[in-house]
């Protein structure tokens, strides 16, 4: 059930690459039992790798090939 809260909650948002997604740091440590200081050193170091961009809530996969590896 919880998954299909998730889905409900990610939204296309303009691009084929990009997603509204309104989950906090915390919800998303829940999600992948990690705890929130990880999420957000991962998320941090997925930016500085411009394989991503997160602003208000919208996250665009700026480079989804780098995502893969």
């Amino acid at each position: 059930m919880f998954e299909q809260q998730l889905e409900n909650s990610i939204f296309r948002f303009g691009g084929i690459n990009a997603y509204r997604m309104p989950l906090t740091q915390e919800l998303l440590a829940d999600l992948v039992g990690i705890s929130s200081v990880h999420v957000n050193r991962t998320l941090q170091q997925m930016h500085a790798d411009n394989a991503i961009s997160l602003v208000n809530s919208r996250l665009t996969l700026t480079d989804p090939d780098r995502l893969a590896e």
